[in-house]
């Protein structure tokens, strides 16, 4: 199903999407357009810990906070993806380090998995990824550049297209 459509309040285009997918997107589009867009905060366990130690540079992002919108409820799937802005992946780390348990397994890709009372986040620093060779299509075939250098729209962009390019401040709801 091929559709193109733009979205004049939020500046999107959406090119290519299934027939349902572009539904759920459209009426997604169209409510964000009411929006206040401060949104209450999904029960995330250990919320305060978080924001106390990043403040404004904290966000959810993804999935989670899709499902906020489309269907109230962000916390259903306990699936916590953050994105900390304007600090560095070791810098976060390292605060992580001290409340929790934390493993790299995502280094390459600026990911840390941050494990506390049972709850697991996966916690990254923003990043853009850039084709090495447009002819190929393996997994290895591009680079990843992180830090605090790119800028959290860049981030947002790199993800997939099925509405989880979004980010909620998890200090104030924004």
């Amino acid at each position: 199903y091929q559709h193109r459509t733009g979205h004049r309040a939020l500046g999107l285009e959406i090119l290519s999407v299934g027939e349902q997918a572009f539904s759920q997107i459209h009426d997604l589009l169209n409510r964000l357009d009411r929006f206040s867009m401060t949104i209450p905060l999904p029960d995330i366990p250990h919320l305060r810990l978080i924001v106390s130690l990043f403040g404004p540079r904290v966000h959810l992002v993804g999935g989670t906070v899709r499902d906020l919108l489309l269907y109230g409820d962000g916390a259903s799937g306990k699936d916590f993806d953050l994105l900390v802005t304007h600090m560095t992946y070791e810098e976060v780390e390292r605060l992580l380090a001290g409340h929790g348990k934390t493993s790299t397994v995502g280094k390459s890709f600026a990911v840390i998995k941050w494990t506390m009372e049972g709850t697991t986040y996966d916690v990254a620093v923003p990043r853009t990824e850039r084709l090495l060779d447009p002819t190929r299509t393996d997994h290895r075939n591009f680079v990843v550049e992180s830090g605090p250098q790119i800028p959290m729209e860049d981030d947002l962009l790199r993800r997939d297209f099925t509405c989880n390019a979004m980010a909620l401040r998890l200090c104030d709801g924004e």
